[in-house]
């Protein structure tokens, strides 16, 4: 039986518009950052051959904020990612 792949749709400030983007919801995953390690889920931006792409991890201990975000560009390399090092979270 195949794997059926679990999707979503995330509207996405690109600086001039909100685009919708598809994601797939990959996998659940400890990321290790300057926090120390968060169980995360691993968002991937569904994108054809020669598009680029996206990743986003969101953490589950802080109502799935994003605590990293990777670009890919368009040959399918790494070309920009970000990792979280500090949350500050209110008492409301």
């Amino acid at each position: 039986m195949p794997h059926q792949v679990e999707t979503v749709s995330i509207y996405i400030g690109t600086g001039k518009r909100f685009e919708e983007y598809k994601f797939e919801i990959a996998f659940e995953e400890k990321l290790d950052t300057a926090m120390g390690t968060l169980q995360t889920v691993h968002f991937r931006k569904m994108h054809g051959a020669n598009q680029e792409g996206l990743e986003i991890w969101f953490a589950q201990e802080y109502r799935l904020l994003p605590v990293k975000v990777r670009h890919i560009d368009r040959e399918g390399k790494i070309s920009a990612e970000a990792i979280i090092t500090d949350i500050r979270v209110s008492d409301e």
